[in-house]
């Protein structure tokens, strides 16, 4: 569900759900081929209210009209909003109230782009810092003589400034590796307006900027955020990949806060880049001393607040480490919905497999089977430890839920997994087939119905857990900035 004005001015509602493709076996209707994962647009509707209580409100009436059964729905995905993600009072709460298996989970790009944006606000010279690269970039986007002059010295054009969006933090990179790596060439323009301009407005202006950007902090400041999104950048590409899996987002983030982690520790690493850069325009490397200012340390530093001198352990302080262990904590506290997610279904993780004995592996999967008591029958367990056997030797670390969901469908495998007691067909309920006819099509709230999905009957078997972990739990399109939420039907069984 996502919210948007139209040109009446008129707030309106947009629904998305993501279900259950089950391909059936062209030989044995009982057995599944294969399981696709699909996310379609119902339409839109003008919103009830803003609140949580008039959402869910509508998301019931939603579901009514559309003949969905509610004790479906396995998961739901919104923004960061309060009204749709609070604890207690939030849309999801309300649904989880409802439906405790309709698990909530924050679109991790998006949750990404909050945390670098958390970091920014922390520190009023960050602030400042984005404020003066958005003003280089209007500074010469604003005239088409200033850009031509700047692209000339550019190899490429798309290695020139580019515009920052509030929203994206993407943005942010692509402007600071522009400044990081194209350093001289901006600084030379810009001398040559004060120089040769005309207009007095263009000199002072040009003049100001060169200024700002020959300051030493300003150099500093341009490597560290360049680091920074260096290493958010490469997981926020891999977590809208659409052949991404859960395990892998988590195993990302986590390796994107060691990274952070250990950067705290590079602060010189830092400054002798940052000064091997000023030194290319004769930029004298050291920090312009300020008036001392009472700084309060983290609980690693000092044992207890006291005044700051040097102007570079003032900045380490302030600015460095508080931005960095900013990102530390969002990550950690961000990404809980996430990982308690990876938790519980653990047991289909290559690693698991590979490295707990069968109680352990026959315990997680005991886990799984209380909490969706509905959708997985109690041989799961042994399907489970049965097809560890079989593969336990091609199971290492570098493959994913995706392959093992590809092993599931060999005929060898598929034969051993329904073999198993407890696999027994089950019935789709009639009410649910008209629905599942209108998911494949619809592209409107008019869309006529399509062919049949669903099988009559399916087989419940372990190759169906890991073939739905194949879809990206992050979108596959550029969702730094949020996204459609959408919610997650699994099929009925009687």
């Amino acid at each position: 569900m996502d919210t948007t004005q139209d040109i009446s001015k008129i707030d309106q509602v947009s629904f998305v759900v993501r279900y259950a493709d089950f391909i059936k076996d062209n030989d044995n209707v009982n057995i599944i081929r294969d399981v696709v994962i699909r996310e379609v647009f119902l339409g839109f509707e003008e919103c009830m209210g803003q609140s949580a209580e008039d959402m869910v409100k509508q998301l019931l009436l939603f579901f009514e009209n559309n003949n969905l059964s509610f004790e479906r729905l396995r998961a739901q995905g919104y923004d960061g909003a309060a009204n749709m993600s609070g604890v207690y009072n939030g849309l999801q709460a309300k649904i989880l109230e409802k439906q405790p298996n309709a698990l909530y989970v924050h679109c991790a790009a998006h949750n990404l782009n909050l945390v670098i944006n958390d970091s920014v606000k922390i520190s009023r010279e960050l602030q400042n810092f984005y404020d003066f690269v958005e003003s280089l970039y209007a500074f010469f986007a604003h005239s088409i003589k200033r850009w031509a002059v700047l692209t000339e010295m550019f190899e490429s054009k798309k290695h020139t400034l580019k515009r920052l969006c509030p929203t994206r933090w993407s943005s942010r990179y692509d402007s600071l590796h522009s400044l990081r790596f194209h350093y001289r060439e901006i600084l030379q323009v810009l001398t040559k307006l004060t120089l040769t301009s005309s207009k007095a407005t263009e000199q002072n202006e040009a003049l100001g900027l060169k200024k700002k950007l020959e300051n030493f902090e300003t150099v500093v400041l341009i490597v560290m955020e360049h680091k920074i999104l260096s290493i958010t950048k490469l997981v926020s590409n891999a977590l809208q990949s659409k052949n991404q899996d859960i395990q892998r987002a988590s195993k990302l983030l986590e390796t994107a806060k060691k990274d952070i982690a250990e950067m705290r520790n590079s602060f010189e690493e830092v400054i002798n880049e940052a000064a091997d850069l000023a030194r290319g325009w004769g930029i004298n490397p050291s920090f312009k001393e300020h008036r001392i200012r009472k700084v309060k340390k983290q609980l690693d530093e000092l044992s207890c607040d006291e005044r700051l001198f040097n102007a570079k352990e003032n900045f380490r302080v302030s600015v460095f480490n508080i931005t960095l262990d900013v990102i530390i904590s969002q990550l950690e506290n961000r990404f809980k919905g996430l990982n308690s997610v990876v938790e519980r279904f653990k047991v289909i993780f290559p690693s698991v497999l590979r490295d707990h004995s069968d109680a352990d592996l026959v315990l997680l999967s005991e886990n799984l089977i209380s909490f969706y008591s509905n959708d997985l029958s109690y041989s799961f367990s042994q399907e489970i430890v049965s097809f560890r056997r079989v593969y336990k030797d091609q199971i290492n670390a570098d493959i994913s839920v995706n392959d093992l969901a590809n092993w599931s469908e060999r005929p060898s495998v598929s034969g051993l997994l329904l073999a198993n007691n407890g696999a027994a067909p089950l019935n789709v309920s009639q009410s649910l087939k008209d629905p599942y006819k209108y998911l494949n099509g619809a592209r409107s709230r008019t869309a006529a119905p399509t062919e049949d999905l669903l099988p009559s009957t399916i087989t419940r078997v372990s190759p169906l857990i890991l073939r739905l972990f194949k879809d990206s739990w992050s979108r596959g399109e550029d969702s730094s900035s949020g996204g459609t939420s959408s919610l997650v039907l699994v099929p009925p069984e009687e």
